[in-house]
């Protein structure tokens, strides 16, 4: 996605990008979950504060949650030390409570590699 179609999805909805700036596909499991997100909240509805939270997707398409939601107060990136397991997909999503009420984002997930000398994959689709 171009950096121009990003802005504009940016500015329409909440997003949720899974790496520490550009949304990617894939990382090595030896590398820290990252996230950053952006788009929460308007003009006379702000966002007070942000919680985000990782699952992982299991076989049969079942979820298991790896980390609750977890206030990072009003910081729009995070990343998460945890042990990833390799060919497994993991989602990040994100709740903004609002001064009045509260958006939800969600990632389109990362795909954990065994290899960690590898440069992450960019995203071919970057919305969540």
């Amino acid at each position: 996605m171009t950096a121009i179609l990003m802005l504009l999805v940016a500015l329409l909805e909440p997003f949720v990008f899974d790496g520490a700036a550009e949304d990617v596909d894939s990382q090595p499991a030896s590398e820290p979950l990252r996230a950053n997100w952006g788009g929460f909240g308007k003009q006379g509805n702000p966002v007070a504060e942000y919680f985000w939270a990782i699952d992982k997707k299991l076989k049969g398409g079942k979820v298991e949650t790896v980390q609750p939601y977890t206030s990072v107060k009003l910081v729009t990136n995070a990343e998460a030390r945890i042990e990833l397991e390799p060919g497994k997909q993991y989602y990040v999503s994100v709740k903004a409570v609002l001064k009045s009420g509260f958006q939800e984002a969600r990632a389109n997930g990362i795909r954990i590699e065994k290899e960690s000398g590898a440069p992450p994959a960019a995203a071919s689709d970057r919305r969540a």
